[in-house]
This record gives C-alpha cells, structure tokens and sequence, in this order.
C-alpha cells in the first residue's frame, strides 16, 4: 500500500485531472437533466462521459506508462529490492484510480441529483456504474500497452487514434455502446462480469510488460498482453450489453382516470406530465376514441420460443405502448396520439372500414390531424424533435402543429370533430 500510495502522489496524470472532471460534468450536465429522478436514466446518462473522455485519458495513461523511459528510471527500478511487476503493477493502479476519479465524481453528481426523492430502481443504477468503470479501465488498458511499445509522444498519439478508432468499431455492433437508461432494460450481469474479468486480465498482463525491452523483442515479449486485448475484443463483440427486464407485478404507477397510462416504477416522476396527458384526452370531442390502458414499453409483455430456440419478448399485447425517450413529452404524445387514431378511424379492422380507397388528398388531412393530436397531447407547443420525413409530409404535419399552438380550443375541436365525422363517414360502414 505504501508503494501504491507513493505512485498515487507522483503520477503525471493527477495534473490531467482538473480538465477530465470538467469535461466529465459538462458532458453530464451541459448536454441536458431529464435523467435527474429517475435511476437507470441518471446512471446511463453519467457514464457516457468515458466514451468520450477516453480520447484523452488513453494518451495520458500511455504518458504515465513511459515515465521511467522519459526520466531514465529503468535501471534504477530494475535494481530495486521490489520486483519491478510490482512496482509496474503500482504505477498502473495508481493510473487507473486517477483516471477513474472524474467519471466517479460525475456518477456521485448524478446520484446526489436523483437520491433526494429516492425513487425505485437503485440496483439498475449500479451496473451502469460498472459499466462506465469499464470504459474507464479500458481505456487505461489501451494507453498503457501503447505506452509500453512506442516513444511517448508517439505511444500518446497513437493512444487517443486507437481509443477512437474502438469506439467506431465496438458501436458498429446495435446496443454495445448505451446512451440511454431504458427502465425495461437492464445491464446484463453475465456480460459485465465477462468485459470486467477481460479487462482485468489485460491489466494484469500489462504490469508483467518489461521496462524497456530491446526493440526486436517488444512485440514477442507483449504476447501474454496481445492475447488478453484478444480476449477484451472477443468479450465486446460475443456478450450483450442490455437484457430485457422481467416485467413487473406490483408498484406500477399510472395515472389511473380516463385512459389509464401506466409506466415502470423506475418512471413514476413523469406522472405528474402522464395525468395532463390523461385529461386532455378526456377533453376530446365525442367522436374521438380513446383505448382503455397505455403501457410504457416493456412494462407487459410475453416470451416466446421461436422456431430457431431463441427466445423472443413481444411487446404490445394487451394494449398500446409508448416510450419516454429523454423526459420529452412529444416522445409518448405522438404514440398515443396514434393509438387514438386507430381506435378512432378503426385502422384495424378491414371489414369495418374501406382505407385501402383513401385518396392523396383525404390522406393528407389525415396527416394534419394526426400532428394536431400529437401537438394538442403535447400542450400546444411546437416539437422538439426534428424529422427527415418526405416535404409534403412535413408541411402537412407544420400544418396540424399550427393549428395546435395557434388556434383557440373550442375552434380546434370544432375542426377536428368535423375532420373526425368526415372522414370516417367517407370510408367506415
């Protein structure tokens, strides 16, 4: 411990660390708070900062790595009565522990922002802690092994192309890389332990790598390194990063009048926002139909065996489902505006109604009540999202936004309920 604490004062990366934890909280805090209150949201949310901060705390580890060739300690740490994997072994955890500090500010901000109304869903907020921690550790991996093999400003170079280069590769795989805190997805355990048991087997290699071996050997001496990186890539690629969660039986919260909207445990600080929704789709006209119950997704579902042995999670059984995406509100008004539609110009049911006749321009009014819908649901405030939609598309939507933002509510269900009887009248029995 005394070697290690003496490493811990004299590492070169204590200086890089005022920019890392200032970069970390902007990255965590600049970018937006919805995440704050709720649990997988806010530990998600912290530990996207080392994807990004890995571009620079990847040179600094190779930087730290190189300290003895820099100042010319080889022999002097060779000649020591430690054995010099053990002093190697020091330097890199001191290194790790350093680098790790800003990212476990970031997590401790984050926690301290959520904790105060202690919602449910800690455990979901502690893998998310690990997997940052990992990213954190693997970036560490990457500078140091860089650092071992080449000059130091070179190694440093190399170190922060390399780490980019990763991010590229391992987000080529869907979900490898998490930028959301999905309440009906958890960390899977299994993959976690396998990344960290990966990583750590590089860091216990890497502090084997000499201090300075002759150039024609370093790359023959790194191969207990080179086939633990191995293992960290395999592990990266073959395991999954999320699970689905098992739905829940009890403590689900909903904003229980008019159209029952349910969401996780984890998400009961957007009822509030749920109940405006539930009454302004109460307020409806008459000729609007509404269903039942919404459900957040995920929060009822079934697994089924396919026919090639893998198990599938169907979702959208016993009613429609909607996504918080953000804290945003336009994120699940314009799903339950859909679910609405449905149900109120029976979509579904062929016999019912003739839509396979609906003409360009009778479809084009269907679009502009569509996103008066979603714009009403919303409270009457423009989007905050943007779309790559076809034009006449977009203008139509514009359109039924405006009508939203701009016209007073009895004019606007006036038109509506108008809409509503029209077209309904033109192509339904």
């Amino acid at each position: 411990m005394r070697t290690l604490w003496f490493h811990l004062r004299i590492a070169p990366v204590r200086w890089y660390l005022p920019v890392l934890l200032l970069l970390d909280l902007g990255v965590l805090l600049i970018r937006d708070t919805y995440w704050a209150g709720v649990w997988p949201e806010a530990g998600a949310a912290a530990q996207v900062p080392p994807y990004l901060l890995g571009a620079l705390s990847a040179p600094a580890a190779a930087w730290a790595a190189s300290a003895p060739v820099r100042h010319g300690m080889t022999e002097q740490i060779g000649a020591a009565q430690v054995h010099p994997a053990v002093v190697e072994a020091c330097r890199l955890g001191s290194t790790g522990l350093l680098l790790s500090l800003p990212y476990l500010v970031g997590q401790s901000v984050a926690f301290a922002m959520t904790a105060p109304n202690w919602p449910p869903g800690i455990s979901l907020w502690w893998g998310y802690v690990a997997l940052g921690e990992f990213v954190v550790l693997l970036s560490v991996a990457l500078g140091w092994f860089v650092g071992k093999l080449l000059s130091p400003v070179f190694a440093a170079l190399v170190a922060a192309l390399g780490w980019v280069l990763l991010v590229v590769i391992v987000n080529l795989a869907p979900g490898n890389i998490v930028l959301r805190g999905r309440p009906e997805m958890m960390v899977n355990t299994v993959g976690l332990g396998v990344r960290i048991l990966a990583v750590g087997t590089l860091l216990a290699a890497l502090a084997w790598l000499p201090l300075k071996p002759p150039s024609n050997w370093r790359i023959i001496q790194a191969w207990p390194s080179v086939v633990a990186a191995l293992a960290v890539v395999f592990a990266l690629s073959a395991v999954g990063t999320l699970t689905p969660r098992n739905p829940v039986q009890k403590a689900v919260a909903c904003a229980s009048e008019g159209p029952r909207i349910c969401v996780w445990p984890e998400q009961r600080k957007y009822l509030p926002e749920l109940r405006e929704v539930s009454e302004r789709v109460r307020a409806l006209p008459a000729a609007f139909q509404w269903p039942v119950e919404l459900n957040a997704v995920g929060l009822k579902q079934q697994r089924q065996l396919g026919s090639n042995g893998e198990v599938r999670v169907v979702d959208d059984l016993e009613a429609p489902t909607f996504e918080i995406i953000q804290g945003s509100i336009w994120s699940y008004s314009g799903s339950i505006a859909s679910a609405i539609q449905v149900r109120t110009f029976q979509f579904a049911d062929a016999d019912a109604c003739a839509w396979n006749r609906l003409t360009p321009s009778d479809e084009r009014r269907l679009l502009v009540l569509d996103a008066w819908l979603e714009g009403y649901l919303a409270g009457s405030s423009r989007p905050d999202y943007r779309t790559d939609a076809p034009a006449e598309i977009q203008q139509a939507w514009e359109e039924g936004w405006s009508i939203a933002s701009e016209k007073g509510k009895s004019d606007q269900f006036s038109w509506a309920e108008r809409e509503v009887v029209d077209l309904r009248g033109r192509y339904c029995k």
